[in-house]
């Protein structure tokens, strides 16, 4: 959690940029696919995820986003359910590059938190237990997309290539529902839709 305070708060030194009249706001979502590693793949089918962003500046500027997954839990494991949410908060680095009056890429690294709240649910005949946890860890996200204008310019609607990056190192000593192992490097790629607001 050191390190991911730290990584925070240097982005957080572009949250002036914010403030600056070229302020968006962006509302995306698309799909989840994890791509490694094998204790994160092993739990995980692709799913589906949602975002909302707030961020300002130039050709480089600052952004901030919480975004949300309710992952699609592998529930192969005999008697037991699992499910899982993932909240990210993150800040970001963006750079913008106009391709012409109407297109402009877009770029982005972010940092910040990885939250994962699981639940277990337990049915073997007639008992049932059932549990849950969570874990912080700390989140990465590299993207990059192509934003085009519609209407009169201040609306853009855009697609994105993402990669989001969760670290998590907990492995508590006794396991139960409520005690759940949180210990993989989580890869994932991300194709991403979304609508952005200049305002």
């Amino acid at each position: 959690m050191k390190h991911t305070t730290l990584l925070v708060a240097g982005l957080a030194v572009l949250a002036p940029s914010i403030a600056r009249a070229d302020t968006f706001m962006e509302l995306g979502g698309g799909l989840v696919l994890p791509v490694s590693d094998d204790d994160y793949t092993d739990a995980v089918e692709p799913s589906v995820g949602l975002a909302a962003r707030i961020g300002g500046g130039g050709k480089i500027g600052g952004m901030f986003s919480v975004e949300w997954a309710p992952l699609d839990a592998d529930n192969d494991v005999p008697f037991t359910t699992f499910s899982y949410n993932r909240f990210r908060l993150l800040g970001h680095v963006v750079v913008h590059h106009r391709l012409s009056p109407k297109a402009e890429l877009a770029g982005r690294f972010g940092a910040g938190i990885d939250i994962v709240h699981s639940k277990a649910e337990v049915d073997i005949g007639q008992l049932h237990s059932e549990g849950s946890d969570s874990d912080v860890g700390l989140a990465l996200e590299f993207a990059g997309g192509v934003w085009f204008g519609v209407g009169s310019g201040s609306t853009q609607v855009g697609v994105e290539l993402a990669m989001p990056i969760g670290i998590h190192n907990s492995d508590p000593d006794t396991v139960d529902a409520d005690h759940q192992r949180f210990d993989y490097t989580a890869f994932d790629i991300e194709i991403l839709g979304g609508v952005r607001l200049r305002l």
